[in-house]
């Protein structure tokens, strides 16, 4: 009588031969062949046979992009979490051929994850308000990033503020109004930039934004303006005054909760740039010569 363990092997082969006709690229089928000695190898034939066909969304995308797959987070983000896990058998497979999937690559896939997540909802088929409005400015966005004219994150919090205050005015039956959007912002201040960019591309000057910040933002951008005429200082923060001022004329924080901020509140980020942290709330101030303008 044949053997336990001699049945399992065959049997995870026999599933990995089957498995090759859902690839088209030869370099696929010869990965899923190679993939099964794997397992057999480095785990035991039980785990190899349930394993060795669990991972084919991954192969599917590696026969869809077989040079690229490991290095573009665009590409790997419609995958589940469970695929990409660090101790995952096919993660481990392709990394000991050399292909290893970069630290900053993984951390974008996360920030992927979402804004497929919030262009879900922009897109759905129900009404909802500004829906219109809303999916041509994802359009006009993701042509942005597609341009290279806005970081990744800068995308999700963009879009993270569109579908925050469209379901704010779907849950309280609200019209857009300088109310609803002041009422909205009281609860949410840390989105008041993005939302700002948002209200501004589809109703130009006239768009509802709180008069309070159209009158504190004057003198506040001319403090950004001159500290960034200055030469760039690498490692060395602005003063706290050119805080106070990114934060009230990039998000709308009132003069008088500025004294609040300390120098021990501002975190420096290589990718977002500077991020102020207070009370639960977090302010990304990317304080480039694009924000005084």
């Amino acid at each position: 009588m044949r053997c336990r363990d001699c049945y399992l092997k065959k049997l995870t082969r026999s599933k990995a031969q089957i498995a090759i006709h859902l690839y088209e690229q030869k370099s696929t089928q010869h990965d899923i062949i190679a993939f099964a000695e794997w397992l057999l190898c480095h785990t035991t034939p039980l785990k190899a046979v349930v394993s060795v066909n669990r991972f084919h969304p991954l192969f599917k995308i590696v026969d869809e992009s077989p040079d690229e797959w490991f290095l573009s987070a665009h590409i790997l983000a419609p995958l589940d979490k469970e695929l990409l896990r660090k101790d995952g058998y096919a993660r481990l497979f392709y990394e000991s051929l050399g292909k290893i999937i970069p630290a900053e690559v993984l951390a974008d896939v996360s920030t992927w994850r979402s804004i497929y997540k919030h262009l879900e909802y922009i897109y759905q088929p129900n009404s909802y308000p500004l829906s219109t409005e809303a999916q041509h400015y994802a359009k006009h966005c993701r042509t942005r990033i597609e341009r290279n004219e806005i970081k990744l994150r800068t995308l999700k919090q963009q879009l993270s503020a569109v579908v925050s205050f469209t379901t704010y005015l779907k849950r309280c039956n609200r019209q857009l109004s300088e109310a609803s959007v002041s009422e909205f912002l009281r609860h949410y201040p840390g989105l008041e930039a993005s939302l700002t960019g948002f209200l501004v591309f589809f109703n130009g000057p006239r768009a509802p934004i709180t008069a309070k910040r159209k009158r504190c933002k004057t003198s506040s951008k001319s403090i950004l303006k001159a500290y960034l005429r200055q030469p760039k200082q690498e490692e060395k923060r602005p003063p706290i005054k050119v805080i106070y001022a990114a934060l009230n004329y990039l998000h709308g924080v009132p003069k008088s909760l500025l004294p609040q901020v300390t120098m021990k509140h501002v975190y420096h980020d290589n990718e977002t740039g500077l991020e102020v942290r207070i009370k639960g709330l977090r302010y990304m101030l990317t304080l480039t010569h694009d924000d005084s303008d």
